[in-house]
């Protein structure tokens, strides 16, 4: 049986020639088993003194940053793939290549207890980078109606419409009696949605007198000029209403910024609009050193019960002169905070 030969790149930009894979082309399995064998000697003893497999798995992570590996899913398995095979042909021990994989990828981290995975395998990570605060705090006590329906208004969905969903909310509390019908909140909270999603050919005016934090919210809703780059923050929170958040990476950009995070358990974002699932809630709220503050809806999403993650969308734009944001996924009882500064900061 006569072998094809192939070029084979095993290390730095040198290159072998293998005899073909019989199996291929319909060959027998066990002389393509002796064929790639002897590929992988000739790799390690050959040209292994040319090659540094840890440069090579940081150039990989680098790329894979670059391309947005850790989006959610599908995830990009190109740094755990390249990390596995240098394990698996003895360039890199596994100690060794988990921890340059810790150094680039958060989004692995599994946020209970703080480790990634590589070839089916858990490692504990370093603790998260001195400059980031994080914890968890008790909400003040609040009416649940009006706590309810001011989280109506905060759960902002363009593919529903939220004039009705909040038409319905302050009707049926009005109903049971949980609210009067010419209560001040309920004028508030209709003001404030109409600034945040408008019903009408323009925008709303901007109602001043409101309860904190709408005022400030609303002060700068649709402001533009945001910074343009990215954080990674890496953070684990403290478990708070049942709920441990890692907040993988935030990205500014001109008119909003976003965190990549997930979520251990699965959790919802903001009040439901067509089921009522038996699952915790959030409303992702954020403020920055200088008072302002900034309210998210949930973009490109994978959901479950056991973990969900994705993207998480804040309005408006960051202020340039801002030096630090305080992340605060809320529950209905309990919020986590996790405080990232901002190193592009401009200071007049």
């Amino acid at each position: 049986m006569r072998l094809s030969r192939r070029p084979l790149r095993c290390t730095d930009d040198r290159t072998v020639t293998a005899e073909r894979d019989p199996a291929e082309q319909g060959g027998s399995p066990s002389v393509a088993g002796e064929t790639m064998a002897a590929v992988r000697r000739v790799c390690q003893h050959l040209y292994v003194a040319g090659f540094d497999a840890e440069s090579y798995l940081r150039e990989a992570a680098e790329r894979w940053v670059s391309e947005g590996g850790s989006s959610p899913p599908p995830w990009n398995p190109v740094l755990a793939a390249t990390g596995a095979a240098l394990v698996a042909v003895d360039a890199m021990t596994t100690a060794a290549a988990r921890s340059v994989i810790g150094d680039y990828d958060p989004a692995l981290l599994a946020v209970e207890t703080g480790w990634i995975e590589l070839s089916g395998e858990r490692v504990e990570l370093p603790g998260r980078p001195a400059d980031i605060q994080v914890w968890a705090e008790p909400l003040p006590a609040q009416d649940s109606a009006v706590r309810h329906l001011w989280e109506r208004v905060a759960t902002l969905n363009d593919f529903h419409d939220p004039h009705l969903a909040l038409d319905a909310t302050i009707a049926t509390l009005v109903a049971a009696g949980a609210l009067h019908a010419d209560d001040p909140v309920i004028g508030d909270a209709r003001a404030a949605l109409a600034v945040l999603r408008p019903n009408g050919a323009g925008p709303a005016p901007k109602p001043g007198d409101l309860p904190e934090p709408w005022r400030l919210l609303l002060a700068r809703w649709r402001q533009t000029g945001g910074p343009v780059g990215t954080v990674a923050v890496g953070a684990i929170t403290p478990p708070f209403d049942g709920v441990t958040a890692a907040i993988v990476a935030l990205k500014s950009r001109d008119e909003h910024f976003g965190v990549t995070v997930e979520l251990v358990p699965g959790a919802r974002t903001g009040l439901p609009y067509r089921d009522l699932p038996d699952q915790q809630r959030l409303t992702w709220w954020a403020a920055d050193n200088l008072g302002n503050h900034y309210l998210a809806e949930q973009g490109s999403w994978c959901g479950g019960v056991s973990r969900a993650g994705g993207k998480i969308g804040f309005w408006p734009a960051l202020d340039p002169q801002a030096s630090s944001i305080d992340l605060m996924p809320t529950g209905t009882a309990t919020r986590a905070i996790v405080r990232v500064p901002l190193p592009w900061a401009k200071h007049s």
